[in-house]
């Protein structure tokens, strides 16, 4: 992958970039971020490899996050307590195929994984994303392996966007920059067969190329909004035309409807090989 300097970041903030995107290679098949990504993404990256460019901006977040984990991993070195086990690389095998992962931190005397993950405020209002539960249930049944015993697993949210003043005035704002939040631990027949699937359905991908589901698309749909005349913002915003015109008839109110098309939303801005993507290329189309 090239990195590119659109917005003129300093030299040595690329440079750190460059360095941390090099770190932590596995010599696993896959590591569990990759049988977590899209099959279709993740074959078009390894394909167009020397090809695809990403932005060091895009990378800046990701790259803070890091030196969190490397503070952190720093500070249990130095620390005599060695019921703390930070930035463990673990492995395991199914069906003869390779995978790994890398643990944040391991609480021996609570039997917790945890996992630090610099995020936006508006991942706690709207609803944990399903991704989290399974990146640690993966972990949970990696760490078996490595002969932990495994109780409870949670992912530690550092809020980059946290404001202090919306904490305090609004009902269903985050109460504080950094919050636990414990996760459904799995079976490890229910890891296992989970590991299975995203195993085959990556070495499938290999031989065909599939499409991209509206989930991994992160896919919003249409939306249909209720206009009144002389002002700029919706009355209503609803799921259906039908929604809007019963709407409008019940209420008395609006004068159109303005259908506001969804769209891919990962596909759009956070896919580094969308111009490779023939799935993305004919919806532009």
């Amino acid at each position: 992958m090239k990195l590119t300097n659109n917005d003129n970041i300093p030299s040595f903030m690329v440079k750190a970039v460059e360095y941390w995107s090099t770190q932590h290679k596995s010599e696993a098949t896959y590591s569990v971020t990759e049988l977590l990504d899209a099959p279709r993404r993740s074959q078009l990256m390894s394909q167009h490899a020397d090809e695809v460019q990403e932005d060091v901006s895009n990378r800046i977040w990701s790259l803070l996050g890091s030196a969190t984990h490397k503070v952190i991993e720093s500070a249990l070195d130095a620390d005599d307590d060695d019921s703390l086990v930070s930035e463990k690389r673990m492995f395991g095998e199914i069906d003869g195929v390779t995978f790994s992962g890398q643990c944040d931190v391991y609480d021996k005397s609570s039997k917790t994984i945890y996992d630090l993950k610099t995020a936006s405020v508006w991942e706690i209002i709207n609803g944990i994303r399903e991704e989290r539960e399974m990146q640690l249930n993966c972990y949970a049944y990696l760490g078996r392996q490595e002969g932990w015993e495994v109780d409870n697993i949670a992912a530690v949210f550092i809020l980059r966007d946290w404001s202090k003043m919306k904490a305090t005035t609004e009902q269903n704002y985050p109460k504080s920059q950094v919050l636990v939040h414990s996760l459904r631990m799995w079976s490890k027949e229910e890891a296992e067969a989970f590991l299975r699937k995203r195993i085959a359905l990556h070495e499938a991908a290999k031989v065909t190329l599939p499409y991209c589901t509206p989930e991994e698309q992160w896919r919003r749909p249409d939306k249909f909004a209720v206009m009144a005349n002389g002002r700029k913002s919706a009355l209503r915003v609803l799921d259906s035309a039908q929604e809007a015109q019963r709407w409008m008839a019940t209420n008395k109110k609006g004068n159109s409807i303005v259908q506001r098309t969804g769209g891919a939303v990962r596909c759009e801005s956070y896919c580094a090989v969308n111009t490779f993507c023939t799935q993305f290329q004919s919806m532009v189309k």
